[in-house]
């Protein structure tokens, strides 16, 4: 495994973030520091607002933030939309990935992953990377399946989620564990992802947001930090 890069700015810090939806205040405070090559977790029941959490960082657009700032590697991205921070590196990993109907898959992370790395790529070599990928990441060999619809399972939207997170290299992943218990599956393949993307490249900071300090301690959180009341507190947690 290579060196962690190091940098004067932490991968990922939040600052006095607070936000509403719908005009209802849904965080209240929340300050976050992540270094490079860390895996940190914030953890909260739903009534917390944990939920909200993730996707603002994200910029969800039925968010609106009303004070505080989002800096990535000290670049303030706080107003930037969703896809801008994509390309800049903040990767999103669903806690419940949405279906896509008729979605071929390796058309989706061809596009997806010129986009993020501002160049053209092509079939043959999203191809390449994709099986060298799925070959690292213990998926079964092969093509990926040609849809991600209503019959798919939650691991297999998982395992596509994952193969984005791999070839788009991002600086901060951001692992979204709410909404209720994971399934088993999803969550092996996620942690084996985790894992293996974080050997190839130990500079990426991991933030896991979820309800269980469990399940986020076997996704390879060292810290876990309470969230309550829309904020994080000072409160360290153990499995």
């Amino acid at each position: 495994m290579g060196s962690v890069s190091a940098t004067s700015d932490p991968v990922l810090s939040v600052e006095g973030l607070h936000a509403r939806r719908a005009g209802d205040a849904v965080l209240g405070g929340v300050e976050i520091s992540i270094g490079h090559g860390e895996v940190r977790a914030l953890i909260g029941p739903p009534s917390s607002g944990i939920g909200a959490l993730a996707k603002v960082l994200l910029g969800d657009p039925a968010y609106e933030v009303t004070a505080g700032r989002i800096l990535l590697e000290g670049e303030d991205v706080t107003f930037l939309a969703p896809d801008t921070r994509a390309k800049l590196g903040m990767f999103l990993a669903f806690a419940r990935p949405a279906p896509m109907p008729g979605a071929a898959e390796y058309e989706l992370l061809r596009r997806a992953s010129a986009a993020r790395h501002g160049r053209d790529v092509s079939a043959v070599e999203i191809r390449s990377e994709v099986e060298t990928w799925r070959e690292r990441l213990g998926m079964d060999p092969g093509a990926p399946a040609e849809a991600l619809g209503e019959g798919s399972s939650d691991a297999e939207r998982t395992e596509h989620e994952m193969l984005q997170m791999a070839l788009f290299e991002p600086r901060i992943a951001i692992v979204d564990r709410t909404g209720g218990p994971s399934d088993r599956d999803a969550t092996t393949v996620l942690r084996r992802a985790l894992s293996e993307v974080r050997r190839c490249r130990p500079e990426m900071g991991v933030l896991v947001v979820g309800e269980e300090p469990r399940l986020a301690r076997e996704l390879g959180a060292g810290s876990l930090q309470r969230f309550a009341s829309g904020r994080t507190t000072t409160e360290e947690l153990v499995p």
